[in-house]
């Protein structure tokens, strides 16, 4: 291909743009406008809506401003009438207590006149009454109290009395230790809550109330107590209720065996 051809061909693409930007550059540049206008024309009818609103919405407030100004405005008159009312009715009513204080006191004057005898009589009986009455509570108190006294030391003695009794019954019942060469004898540990170890023989055939007498007769304990064992463990409770007549065999105690008193 020569140069002329290939100016020709560049002459007839220069023209083809020419004409192609003739045609439509009018018609982008209208489009470009009609769209301004279109946003334009939209922002101008929202501002008209929003004013409309606002105007409605002041209206709507100035409205209720006044209704709440009436409320409030008819709200004291009520108040100030209502206070004029109770404050007529008050001065009313105090004018009518008054007199009736006044004639109450009239009344209690002439009646105090005619009654001051008999009332001075009253209270004097009155206050006999109360005095006596007074003396006989103080009298029965004290005898209440002497009479708690004496049944407490009665019931001291009484316990006293029973417990000489046990301990003399029990030195000339208790069953005596057996011999060391008995077979059927087993030792037995006993801890007193003193820390003292007392070591004892007992027949396997004996019961716990056997060694409840043996701790009993020596006069050592003055508290209730149950006796109890770790191996196997058990309490053997000390209740009159209760007869241990279990044998130490049947128990499964066997020689030095250790009882614990445990207080209750």
């Amino acid at each position: 291909m020569n140069i002329g051809a290939l100016l020709w061909v560049l002459f007839l693409v220069a023209c083809s743009f020419t004409i192609l930007y003739e045609y439509f550059a009018p018609r982008l540049e209208k489009k470009k406008w009609d769209k301004k206008k279109f946003i334009k024309d939209n922002f101008e009818m929202n501002k008209e809506k929003s004013d409309i609103v606002d105007k409605k919405q002041k209206k709507h407030n100035s409205l209720a401003k006044e209704n709440e100004i009436k409320r409030r405005e008819k709200l004291l008159n009520d108040l100030l009438n209502k206070l004029v009312f109770d404050k007529n009715k008050e001065t009313e009513n105090n004018r009518k207590l008054g007199k009736r204080l006044i004639d109450d006191n009239e009344n209690k004057d002439e009646m105090n006149n005619n009654n001051y005898l008999s009332e001075t009589e009253r209270i004097i009986k009155e206050q006999d009454i109360e005095y006596y009455k007074s003396l006989e509570t103080d009298q029965l108190l004290k005898l209440l109290k002497e009479k708690d006294i004496n049944d407490k030391k009665e019931e001291q003695e009484k316990l006293k009395k029973q417990k000489q009794e046990r301990l003399q019954f029990l030195k000339l019942n208790l069953k005596p230790e057996p011999p060391i060469d008995n077979e059927n004898s087993i030792k037995l540990l006993i801890k007193l809550p003193n820390g003292e170890n007392i070591q004892r023989r007992f027949l396997k055939t004996d019961t716990i109330n056997d060694i409840y007498d043996f701790i009993d007769s020596r006069d050592q304990i003055s508290f209730k107590y149950s006796l109890a064992t770790n191996y196997p463990k058990k309490v053997y409770k000390n209740d009159e209720n209760i007869k241990l007549k279990s044998t130490l065999e049947e128990l499964n105690i066997t020689n030095l065996a250790t009882f614990y008193l445990i207080e209750f």
